[in-house]
């Protein structure tokens, strides 16, 4: 089994430790989401970025443990959380991980099967890759063939009614307006900490080599976020 160079492993080492930050800033953010959806990019720039570089430092220490070598992760996945969410369940499928506990099976199920989550990264992905600039293209008249951020917050939102009846009923009742602020607000924070805790359960137990195993300890406390 090859051995990491020490410079290498404290390459990926930062790259976790900014994901973290990215991750714990993201989660002060969510915390604070009010009903006026521009005020809502920071908390969701701040996760896209951190699930971003926590998912390819997953990968990197994979494929090391495997290889010896690096792959391009910045090339070959770019901005794209949803095939880097499905490069994770590959790697889960691989190391045997959903067959060790039901837990494990469960997170599994999750991350290939949740179709909020999905959503969720669909909408992460396009807003990290292209509609960040949408105020930059509006003010040069470009041509834009996506949405306004704000509209894409609101799509995703829309999703998280549909499987929510109760909040969907609170729609247009200014009487109901904080429950509904409040109650999208955990749903935010339900998907996003059941994903974090999904991807960090994989990588403290899945065999990715002494250095995999070294590092993963910076994401052990998500293991317990539900």
């Amino acid at each position: 089994m090859a051995k990491m160079d020490p410079k290498k492993y404290l390459n990926l080492d930062n790259e976790l430790l900014i994901a973290n930050k990215y991750i714990e800033f993201g989660r002060i953010e969510l915390s604070r989401l009010t009903g006026f959806t521009d005020q809502n990019y920071l908390c969701f720039y701040l996760f896209a970025n951190g699930l971003e570089r926590l998912m390819k430092c997953i990968i990197c220490f994979w494929y090391f443990n495997d290889n010896g070598s690096f792959p391009d992760v910045k090339n070959e996945y770019g901005h794209n959380l949803i095939e880097l969410k499905n490069q994770i369940v590959k790697i889960a499928y691989e190391k045997k991980y959903h067959e060790r506990n039901k837990r494990f099976e469960e997170d599994v199920i999750f991350l290939e099967n949740d179709k909020l989550l999905q959503k969720t990264l669909e909408f992460l992905t396009e807003l990290s890759k292209i509609s960040r600039y949408y105020n930059f293209d509006k003010l040069l008249d470009k041509p834009l063939g996506y949405k306004d951020p704000n509209e894409i917050i609101e799509d995703i939102e829309d999703v998280i009614l549909e499987f929510n009846p109760e909040l969907k009923a609170m729609v247009g009742k200014i009487e109901f307006e904080n429950d509904l602020n409040l109650g999208l607000n955990l749903e935010w924070q339900k998907i996003f900490s059941s994903f974090l805790s999904s991807l960090s359960r994989i990588f403290v137990n899945c065999d990715f080599g002494e250095e995999g195993k070294r590092a993963s300890t910076h994401v052990l406390v998500y293991t317990f976020v539900e």
